[in-house]
């Protein structure tokens, strides 16, 4: 919740740098709160300090469904990470990112709002910084 709340900072162009740097030197952060610090640091322009953050880390999330706090899924959170290597600019992983979302999203499986929302969010802004030609169709 830490790291989301440090990204909407950032997203709203008042980040707390002082936090976000308190926050990355904790060695007990998860892999899904990394990815968020790595978003707030991308979104105020440190990419490279964002590349740092999540170098070692997978793209992959074990899916899951958590249906109180914040309604998370394995899902939801690749959006996520997704949306960070987006922002990252780091289009060759948010492809292969962006593709996994879209298979799932065309599965016919049941999946949460806010999964949908995230996900749909996060192609977005994928789809939105890339070259893809205007025949792009989707339903």
């Amino acid at each position: 919740m830490q790291a989301y709340r440090l990204y909407t900072l950032a997203l709203a162009g008042a980040p707390e740098v002082g936090s976000m740097n308190r926050l990355r030197e904790n060695t007990k952060i998860s892999s899904q709160a990394k990815w968020r610090l790595a978003a707030a640091y991308a979104q105020m322009g440190r990419s490279e300090v964002a590349q740092q953050l999540v170098n070692s880390l997978n793209t992959t999330v074990k899916d899951y469904r958590e249906l109180s706090r914040n309604y998370g899924s394995g899902l939801r959170d690749e959006a996520m990470i997704l949306e960070t290597l987006v922002l990252m600019k780091d289009m060759d992983r948010a492809g292969n990112v962006a593709k996994r979302i879209s298979e799932r999203l065309s599965s016919g499986n049941w999946y949460g709002t806010q999964t949908v929302a995230y996900s749909l969010l996060a192609i977005g802004k994928f789809v939105g910084n890339s070259s893809i030609d205007d025949e792009f169709k989707f339903a």
